[in-house]
């Protein structure tokens, strides 16, 4: 399905190697998926669940994400450790010296989040686990940060459908850690006066992908089922 050339509704995807579609063209674990590192040729944003779900709407669509981000720590430190909110304001989120962005240019009606995964998950050396009243704080702070730009957009916090709890040992609570930040960062927003901040708890699955990322099938499942979520609250 083709999206209008100059569409009445526009949406943002704000998120991480999941938002980008990483890997999600070729198979788990498959020789594709040793091809620069992590399978980048086969990582295809378009046929990731957001621009997915976007054409779905006929909305406009723009996605701001880099694989591995977070919205307090990444999941390496091996390369850029800023995270999202430090990077949202520039033009090339992966540039250290990039041009600023000019957030007039794209104004979202529906406003879609999906970050947490890197920072709940393990990580690739040793940390402590995320507290869930510290994503909370920062997760308010990049609200308020994100209604100086769109203070009509209506806000969608979804849950990781890649965290899951109990590994790597039994005491792991990465998904449910995450979901229950989720919740009380909504509630606290909703409190606080902004009504228009909505969660969205994903179905956790096993990603087929490179790395276990959402393959093709699971991305387009993603989008069918936030799209019906976001379609009943935006009256789409």
């Amino acid at each position: 399905m083709s999206t209008p050339s100059n569409p009445a509704r526009r949406m943002e995807f704000i998120g991480d190697s999941i938002s980008c579609g990483s890997g999600n063209e070729a198979a788990n674990e498959s020789e594709q998926c040793q091809e620069d590192g992590w399978g980048q040729p086969y990582q295809n944003a378009r046929l990731a669940f957001g621009p997915v779900l976007a054409r779905k709407m006929k909305a406009g669509y723009h996605v701001t994400a880099v694989a591995g981000i977070g919205l307090i720590r990444n999941y390496s430190f091996q390369y850029d450790a800023r995270p999202l909110p430090e990077v949202y304001d520039s033009l090339f989120l992966e540039q250290t010296n990039s041009p600023a962005w000019d957030h007039t240019r794209f104004v979202p009606d529906a406003l879609v989040i999906g970050l947490g995964t890197n920072d709940f998950s393990p990580g690739d050396s040793d940390r402590p686990s995320m507290k869930v009243d510290d994503f909370v704080t920062a997760y308010i702070k990049f609200i308020n940060k994100l209604r100086t730009y769109f203070p009509n957009a209506t806000i969608f916090f979804v849950s990781s459908p890649m965290l899951g709890d109990r590994w790597p040992t039994s005491a792991d609570r990465f998904s449910t850690d995450q979901i229950n930040a989720i919740i009380k960062s909504v509630a606290e927003c909703n409190n606080n006066g902004d009504a228009k901040i909505y969660k969205f708890m994903s179905t956790k699955i096993i990603g087929l992908g490179c790395g276990t990322h959402p393959n093709v099938e699971q991305h387009a499942a993603l989008a069918e089922e936030l799209g019906d979520y976001i379609a009943s609250v935006m009256g789409w």
